[in-house]
């Protein structure tokens, strides 16, 4: 290609350029001895078969300067495609070292960034992957991740989505330490429902901290996201509330006066506000203090006489975590 460029090889173009000055030196030559001649015949001082025979020389030489003119031209027709031809095998060249370059890469597997691997991939026998092994391109040769900050999916039911925002405060348990417990928060909100068995879910991810590299990937944790949070609130069992047509009552226990006679259930409607797993809280309808009964072997029913033989005001007054 660089022969090309400089107008081909150094021998064919002297050569070409030799042939072309010596033709035309000569058609010069024989002019001169044309327009000679002629000046003496003039004179009488030459003959006529004289300036034939050089003419017939001219007429030759001119013809050779013709045939090296064109023979110039195509050689340098053929300079310029060798630059051309030559530029493509040097692409194409240079594109096979790419490749082959890049095939000499493929057997040094490194991953993409720093991190824990936690699992080899499978041959085609099924057993893990192990130095020699033959594969193809595409096959699964590990995984890995930084482990120390993981990302957890939460399947939440339907009815619970209303609640979800960004960053909200999750905590993780697990069953295989259950003395401990790790902290995140949550970072993709579910954007459709989906059906897992015979739950309509949204699928959560959570980020959560794992510095201690003690939670392993693929494993199933319980996870509780604290969505809404009030303090000093009145609270009630979700046992003792029941529902109808919307609303929402219990069975407020009224003690018999001055303590003679039983003590009847009042039948009364209330308004609650947050919920957790266990209790409601209540904005309106019970008073601190109030005594509320639970349900047990029997309906409950409004005047239904009762006795009272538990009591448990733990669930009276109370935080308040949804």
């Amino acid at each position: 290609m660089r022969a090309a460029k400089a107008g081909g090889r150094t021998d064919d173009a002297a050569r070409v350029a030799g042939d072309l000055a010596k033709a035309q030196a000569d058609t010069d030559r024989l002019q001169r001895n044309h327009d000679a001649l002629t000046r003496l015949i003039a004179q009488q001082a030459a003959t006529k078969d004289e300036l034939a025979i050089n003419d017939l020389a001219l007429t030759k030489a001119q013809a050779e300067v013709t045939r090296l003119t064109a023979a110039r031209q195509e050689f340098n027709r053929g300079v310029r495609l060798d630059a051309g031809r030559a530029a493509l095998q040097v692409e194409q060249a240079e594109s096979e070292v790419s490749a082959l370059e890049d095939k000499v890469h493929s057997g040094r597997i490194t991953a993409p960034a720093d991190g824990t691997l936690y699992s080899l991939g499978r041959s085609a026998e099924s057993t893990p992957l192990k130095a020699g092994d033959y594969v193809k391109v595409g096959d699964l040769l590990a995984e890995m991740a930084d482990l120390h900050k993981v990302r957890v999916r939460a399947f939440i039911d339907e009815p619970e989505l209303g609640a979800l925002e960004t960053d909200l405060p999750v905590k993780i348990t697990w069953d295989a330490l259950p003395s401990r417990s790790w902290l995140g928060k949550t970072e993709v909100i579910p954007k459709q429902v989906v059906q897992r068995g015979t739950r309509s879910v949204g699928e959560l991810l959570c980020t959560v901290n794992n510095d201690k590299l003690e939670l392993l990937p693929n494993i199933n944790v319980s996870v509780r996201i604290n969505s809404k949070e009030r303090s000093n609130v009145l609270a009630v069992p979700r046992g003792a509330v029941e529902a109808e047509s919307g609303r929402r009552f219990v069975f407020v226990v009224k003690r018999a006066e001055l303590g003679v006679g039983k003590s009847t259930l009042e039948k009364r409607e209330i308004h609650v506000g947050i919920a957790d797993a266990t209790s409601y809280e209540v904005t309106s309808g019970l008073q601190e203090g109030e005594m509320v009964a639970l349900p047990g072997d029997f309906d409950l029913r409004d005047g239904m006489p009762v006795k009272i033989v538990n009591t448990d005001t733990s669930y009276l007054q109370g935080s308040k975590n949804e």
